[in-house]
């Protein structure tokens, strides 16, 4: 007996260290009705973290989400799929990941329909940067962020980005500037944020090479998050939006959370909705 437990301690003891993994997910259901047509669609997220940290501070986490979608052809896609290495001053991440932007948008789940077949610049093209493949993170200076990304395979999108944000006594600005062989998608975009008394408040403008320009507020208070935006395309004219929701809760039921929510503007749809997520 006691030959076996001596094996089993040395096994334990000589064992690889395994990483800690982390499971999670949510499901969340829209129901939205748009010009007198009523759409709902149910979307399943599953996230699968793993991470190492050392006891310099070094660490390496691996990530991937995986997304089923009623609105997807296939059912199933992956969302960020990417390798961190690095230490709380300076990572980089390999894959695929969004990288910061500094155009602060809102909660636009509600924000309704263009009517007009104009193409009008939302400053989207600076508020998600998807296509990038590498993402240099430092964060060595306290209050201070900055991030570089782009891509390293010869095959991926020529877009650059450069982002940084500063806070300090309870502001934070930030911009974020896009090279790219796309005129609409070559610009920069500012934001300042802060809280003034219950409510916290963020302005952000954007512009780009074809001289659209984007200018949103938004606001949070309490169960509240509401947006204004106006967008000037030099070609097509200009555009408002106005969206927000208000946070229900979670009814007592863990995981849960409700928000109800509504959208317009000049050029746009009204629009009304309920959105339920159920985190796991």
């Amino acid at each position: 007996m006691k030959k076996i437990l001596a094996i089993a301690v040395a096994t334990a003891i000589s064992a690889p260290a395994m990483a800690d993994l982390t499971i999670g997910g949510s499901t969340e259901f829209n129901l939205k009705s748009e010009d007198s047509t009523t759409t709902h669609d149910v979307e399943t997220n599953v996230q699968f973290t793993a991470s190492t940290t050392a006891d310099n501070g070094m660490f390496v986490k691996a990530f991937v989400e995986i997304e089923a979608a009623e609105s997807q052809t296939n059912g199933i896609d992956t969302d960020d799929n990417y390798l961190q290495i690095g230490n709380a001053a300076a990572n980089v991440i390999v894959g695929e990941k969004a990288a910061s932007v500094a155009w602060i948008g809102g909660d636009d789940s509600f924000e309704a329909t263009q009517t007009t077949s104009d193409t009008l610049y939302t400053a989207e093209n600076l508020d998600s940067l998807t296509t990038q493949d590498t993402i240099l993170n430092i964060t060595a200076v306290e209050g201070l962020t900055l991030q570089v990304s782009g891509n390293a395979a010869t095959s991926g999108s020529d877009t650059m980005g450069v982002y940084a944000a500063y806070t300090a006594g309870g502001f934070t600005l930030a911009g974020n500037v896009v090279s790219s062989d796309t005129s609409t998608e070559d610009g920069y975009a500012l934001s300042a944020s802060t809280t003034l008394g219950e409510a916290a408040v963020a302005v952000s403008f954007a512009s780009n090479d074809a001289e659209d320009t984007g200018v949103a507020l938004n606001v949070g208070f309490g169960a509240f998050d509401v947006t204004y935006a106006r967008f000037d395309d030099k070609d097509s004219g200009d555009e408002t939006s106005f969206y927000g929701a208000y946070n229900v809760g979670d009814l007592g039921l863990s995981g849960l959370n409700i928000d109800l929510g509504a959208g317009s503007g000049s050029d746009r749809e009204s629009l009304m909705g309920v959105e339920v997520t159920y985190s796991f």
